[in-house]
């Protein structure tokens, strides 16, 4: 088990360093093109940018998953499961670029009909990307897949920049997505070593089909749910309303993507190898929990009350609508940290079944959040968003602790103990020096986070947490003993 210890460890760092390096300079292009686009024109592109990935996770179908999960899968597999993603690309293709005039005819605006066209390049390669992007996450090439992605996200960041300079408008965001998806398929192609057969066979479909079928449909039902707002406010309130809304839930999203997709990138391939032995995935899983209960939390608040810094010092003083919507946002960060590790726990535990279930479930409740908040504007929307988010909470847990891996929740809900002891001395922290400070919001800000860390630190020495890195290390060395156990 000392390898699993080793890939369990490597794994999470590597790919820690390059969500992060990618992080950086994704925010870097955004400061940038914030500042050269206007709010409509990144609305504009947002609302295609709902379509196009819609129908990418239909053209997906569940295969990336199934690849990973699945055991013995051979070449001939892996050739004819890559097959079928061209015929599925070519497809999907050329149904967005005749859906793109239903775009149009629906938000009565023609430039959609051009951007929908030029975006059905990406939605084509972005499928081709499927297989070899999973083989590469199946083998655990962690660190071949941060490099490649990294280097994707500053080349076509700065063909993005010098055309937005060059007042290309929509086209500097629709060129930058091209390049990207261009850049990523050769790139997880040449690397996967994929060596195809103009061979196609059934068996290797249906070898995965069950399992990729229910996260295909789970995929589905997830993506429109989570991207029914974007329609709404882009029919009702209009591109430029989207274009706030888009850039403050986008924000709110980095933390929630990259701190949980460090864990949900290993988490799936290196668990799945203990898809049988639930007591180790759970004992395991519930240490990830805790190091992200203890990020997620103060994460939370010190967003919540420094909503206004964040948004005027990152995009400026055209983005202040943005403001009161990541505000409210901000609450669900650490909640949405913790949801977005499910569905790694219930693809190893090879239930997708009930991830579908629990996803149905969630989804209804968001539907119904979005709606009702519709009609308080963007704002309103947030606010049903976040309370849909709570509602769920604890249904999806109870499914995937309960009934998926059948282990004990009281241990779960032990584990908010410490980190609400850090975090109610930084909101009275952030409180009061919300209420009295008058001052540049630079000078805020530095204010406002160096008393964040500071609180945060002596928390973690108070509770014996203060390093994140033995909770980790514990996490790892679990699955080692537990897993010697049962071998």
């Amino acid at each position: 088990m000392k390898k699993l210890f080793s890939e369990l460890k490597q794994g999470v760092v590597i790919v820690f360093i390059s969500r992060y390096a990618g992080i950086f300079f994704q925010i870097i292009f955004t400061v940038i093109l914030a500042r050269l686009l206007t709010p409509k024109e990144f609305g504009v592109v947002a609302i295609v940018a709902v379509f196009i990935t819609f129908f990418r996770l239909l053209s997906e179908m569940g295969l990336g998953a199934g690849i990973v999960q699945k055991r013995g899968l051979n070449n001939e597999d892996i050739s004819s499961l890559f097959i079928l993603t061209i015929f599925i690309a070519i497809l999907f293709g050329l149904c967005f670029y005749i859906f793109s005039y239903a775009i149009a005819a629906f938000y009565k605006n023609n430039i959609y009909i051009n951007i929908g066209h030029l975006l059905c390049i990406t939605l084509i390669f972005s499928t081709l990307t499927t297989v070899p992007s999973s083989i590469l996450r199946k083998n655990k090439k962690f660190l071949t897949i941060g490099v490649i992605q990294i280097v994707t996200i500053v080349l076509s960041g700065i063909f993005g920049v010098f055309l937005a300079f060059k007042n290309f408008s929509y086209y500097a965001l629709v060129v930058q997505s091209i390049i990207n998806s261009v850049l990523l398929f050769i790139s997880f192609y040449i690397y996967s070593g994929i060596r195809v057969r103009f061979v196609f066979s059934v068996n290797s479909i249906r070898k995965i089909f069950k399992y990729s079928f229910y996260q295909f449909l789970f995929n589905t039902i997830n993506y429109f749910s989570r991207n029914l707002d974007n329609i709404l406010i882009g029919k009702f309130l209009g591109p430029t309303a989207l274009g706030f809304y888009d850039k403050a839930y986008k924000l709110m999203l980095y933390p929630v993507q990259n701190l949980t997709g460090v864990m949900s990138s290993v988490l799936h391939p290196v668990m799945a190898e203990y898809q049988d032995k639930s007591s180790v995935i759970y004992t395991a899983y519930l240490k990830i929990l805790k190091i992200l209960l203890l990020i997620g939390i103060p994460i939370s608040i010190f967003s919540f009350f420094s909503a206004k810094e964040v948004i005027l010092m990152m995009f400026g003083n055209n983005w202040v609508q943005s403001i009161p919507v990541f505000k409210v946002l901000a609450l669900s960060i650490w909640l949405q940290m913790l949801l977005s590790t499910t569905g790694s726990i219930f693809q190893a535990a090879g239930r997708t079944d009930f991830l579908f279930l629990s996803g149905t479930m969630s989804n209804i409740l968001l539907v119904i959040g979005m709606v009702v908040g519709m009609q308080k504007g963007i704002t309103g929307v947030a606010i049903g968003i976040v309370t849909a988010f709570y509602v769920m909470f604890i249904p999806v847990f109870w499914i995937l602790i309960k009934v998926v891996i059948n282990q004990d929740i009281k241990e779960f809900f032990k584990l908010f103990t410490k980190p609400l002891i850090i975090g109610i001395p930084i909101i009275i922290i952030l409180y009061i020096e919300s209420m009295f400070l008058n001052v540049n919001i630079f000078i805020s800000f530095f204010i406002k986070i160096s008393s964040t860390m500071l609180v945060y630190s002596i928390g973690l020495k108070i509770i014996g947490e203060y390093s994140l890195w033995n909770v980790f290390k514990s996490c790892a060395q679990t699955f080692s003993t537990r897993g010697s156990q049962n071998l």
